[in-house]
């Protein structure tokens, strides 16, 4: 029997430009999916930001589909820290977004947010009742250990020695009764000490052998309000009649934003202002009423208007390397 090689997934991460693969992705291949592998006669490739997985394929159609119904997991990496800043990530420092294929073989399921923790599991309690149960639950809902905090337990957290524990969603649950608020953990000794936004675990279908499915993970675009500050040289009632004007909406295909004129006695109290006030010259300041996610590209025909007179046609927007979406300019008006 003759054997190749044709791709079994594809695998990536969207980047701010939906539907392209982020290009700055790395792949983390923890030891039991690099065993699975082996074993399966599969082969890793990447390709610009997709990771591509390699089967052995038989000419005929009895051939062995040596990883159907195994599990592949990979953590997600990203190499350029502009990824954090564009993209809206899981809040805690140790949260990751677990994606999984459990509702239907050829698509990721929407993700779920976890902790990462290693072979010992802190936990942090979080309700004051006492006595308290803590109930620790495997991804199939299988309790694996319940620990009880006594009348006089003033403890402030409990652990769970997971060494021999499979890596993979663990869940706990604090109560006086059966049930209760969850937190959510990913338990992996090898990717608990990388800077991972993401874990995917792939439960590999038979019929992946006929035809290749592409999965790709998304995380939504940071969203902020959009800030401007300017800074005007030249008589106090020539900033009064400064305003921020979106025109581009049609242009760009996006909906149209609001801007406000910040009042006066915040811009006092804030900080960024009087540092460009120190330089001298009168600071006004404009922002968004709504959220607005990052663009590649930024937005076109944001203007900055004198009355009806346009004297900037198409202001900054914040770059995919700006930690916040604030624009500073510097204007001399008569």
């Amino acid at each position: 029997m003759n054997s190749r090689f044709a791709p079994l997934l594809h695998l990536s991460v969207a980047g701010p430009s939906a539907g392209d693969p982020y290009p700055n992705m790395e792949f983390a291949v923890p030891y039991d999916t690099a065993r699975a592998l082996r074993r399966g006669r599969a082969l890793l490739r990447r390709r610009a930001g997709t990771l591509v997985v390699l089967a052995e394929r038989g000419d005929d159609a009895g051939a062995p589909r040596w990883l159907a119904h195994q599990r592949l997991r990979f953590g997600l990496l990203p190499r350029d820290p502009a990824f954090a800043i564009a993209m809206e990530l899981p809040g805690e420092p140790a949260a990751v977004a677990v994606y999984g294929n459990a509702d239907v073989a050829t698509a990721l399921d929407p993700p779920t947010g976890a902790r990462l923790a290693g072979t010992v599991l802190r936990h942090t309690i979080a309700r004051a009742a006492r006595p308290l149960q803590v109930d620790l639950t495997d991804s199939a809902g299988a309790r694996r250990e319940r620990l009880t905090l006594g009348a006089d337990d003033a403890a402030t957290s409990v652990s769970f020695d997971l060494a021999n524990a499979t890596p993979g969603l663990y869940t706990v649950r604090e109560s006086p009764a059966a049930d209760g608020d969850a937190t959510r953990y990913y338990v992996d000794p090898e990717l608990v000490g990388e800077p991972l936004v993401g874990i995917v675990e792939l439960q590999v279908a038979a019929a992946f052998y006929d035809a290749a499915p592409t999965f790709q993970a998304a995380f939504p675009p940071r969203r902020e309000r959009l800030r401007y500050y300017v800074v005007v040289r030249g008589p106090a009632a020539a900033a009064a009649q400064l305003a921020v004007d979106d025109d581009g909406g049609i242009l760009d295909g996006r909906p149209r934003i609001e801007f406000d004129a910040v009042p006066a006695a915040e811009i006092v109290a804030d900080p960024i202002a009087a540092q460009l006030a120190a330089d001298g010259g009168q600071v006004v300041s404009f922002r968004s009423r709504s959220l607005e996610p990052r663009r590649p590209g930024g937005r076109r025909k944001i203007r900055l208007m004198r009355n009806a007179e346009v004297l900037i046609d198409h202001l900054p927007s914040p770059t995919a390397e700006q930690p916040q979406a604030t624009m500073t300019l510097h204007l001399t008006l008569k």
